[in-house]
Formats: structure tokens, sequence, C-alpha cells
């Protein structure tokens, strides 16, 4: 393989980073389905890790159903179709488009969830002057087949109840502004039960916020963390050829 360095200053886990890279070897090909990989000293020594780390990072993929453990024998490949990898387009809900291809896609309300602390990122975009009483928050887990594929979290502020907002339409006719945005994350120890995964698995998180216009104060937060071992996100959308954005050439 290309020398690979874990970097011990990085935000990922040492063992994300070798399960993420354990992931790219598999996905280009370099183990193919039936193939035997390296055992866990031969991995330990050619990343440089302990075989704690790696154990760790071949116990997620065998979870994720990429690596299949036989007693005795190894650690082996298995077809890449076992895996679970959904490919989402941002610009439709999620749920029609694998419902129309014959998946059980579901969503299911998480009930313990409202003793949790507020993270400090919704606080901070709720200005930190309302108090967690509050907010009225929420959970949500994402499942296609049966498998946690992803979780919305959400907070809205119970200052901007149906009053508040009837006042606001008065006032302006396009009250509200919605906004959203990507970022990679790392699941906290909450998400990675709910998503039957592992503590700093990398995670895609879209965050959507809506906020009165004329004050700028935050009604409602939301962030939906997707299981980056098993979304793929995308987003299409229809141009005409002059739309298109064409490199210049070099002159």
């Amino acid at each position: 393989m290309a020398a690979f360095i874990v970097e011990h200053d990085s935000p990922l886990s040492a063992w994300g980073q070798v399960h993420r890279n354990l992931r790219h070897r598999i996905d280009s090909g370099e183990f193919a389905a039936g193939d035997r990989i390296p055992t866990e000293l031969e991995l330990s020594t050619d990343y440089a890790v302990s075989r704690v780390t790696i154990r760790r990072s071949i116990r997620a993929l065998i979870d994720e159903g990429y690596l299949r453990s036989r007693r005795g024998s190894g650690t082996y490949v298995t077809d890449s179709t076992v895996a679970l990898v959904c490919e989402l387009d941002l610009a439709r809900p999620w749920k029609e488009q694998l419902l129309i291809d014959g998946h059980d896609a579901r969503s299911q309300s998480v009930p313990s969830a409202h003793d949790l602390p507020l993270p400090t990122a919704v606080a901070h975009a709720f200005g930190w002057r309302i108090p967690l009483m509050q907010l009225h928050s929420s959970v949500t887990l994402h499942t296609v087949d049966g498998v946690p594929i992803g979780v919305t979290e959400a907070w809205r502020s119970e200052l901007w109840d149906e009053t508040a907002l009837s006042a606001n339409r008065r006032d302006n006719p396009a009250p509200l502004v919605a906004e959203c945005f990507a970022e990679v994350g790392f699941a906290t120890t909450f998400q990675a039960q709910l998503l039957q995964s592992h503590l700093d698995i990398p995670l895609i998180v879209v965050i959507a916020r809506t906020h009165f216009e004329l004050s700028g104060d935050i009604a409602e937060y939301a962030r939906t963390s997707w299981l980056g071992s098993r979304v793929k996100l995308a987003y299409t959308r229809q141009l005409r050829a002059s739309q298109m954005d064409v490199a210049e050439h070099d002159k």
C-alpha cells in the first residue's frame, strides 16, 4: 500500500483514521471481495499504531458489513453489496427516494432524549439568551431496512409560539429565513449508541437553521448526522449549456 501516516494531532482519532484508510483500500479494490486482509500484527506495523487501535478499526468494519471474521483463519472482505450504503439526493426528501427503490425507510422519535445537555454550538446559535427549559428538543432516528443511518436533533424556542409567528407575519410578509450547510462531525456516545456504531465514527452533519429576518433570532436549529459509512449525499439539478461552469483554458 502507499505510505499512510496516522496524524496524532488530527481531530479524528487514530482508530478512525485507520478505519477510514482500510475502508478506502476496500472501496478502491486493493482488498477485493473474498481477500484476507493482513493480520492485526501486520497492520499494527504498517500503520505504526497499537493492536488495540487496529482491532477497534476492524471491529467497526465488521459491524458495517465490509469485513467478516473466521475463527482460526483470519478476517476477510465481504461482497460489497452486503454493506448498506444509501445515496441520497439533498434536493429530495430522503425517505421518498428509498421507498421508491423498495426499501423500508422509517423515522422514529427517541423519547428519552429530552434530558440531554444543550450542546455548546446550539446554545451559541440561540445567543446563550434562552434557558434550556424554554427550548423544545426532539431526537429522531432514521433507519433503512432496520439499519440506522442517521439521527436528527432539533431545538425550537418556545418563545416563538403561534401568536408570535402571527405577529411577525403582519409586520413582514416573509419573516423567516432558512439556511442550510454541511460539515464533518464525529459521533458522540449518545449518537453512537443510536446508530449502533462507535464513538468518534465520522458523520456527515447537515445543519438547518431558521431565524426571523428582522431580529435575527433563531426560531429553530436542527442537525441531521448521517453515518458516513452508510450514506453518500448528492446534489443534482438540471442545467442549460449556458449555465455550465467551464474552466478557462491556459492562454
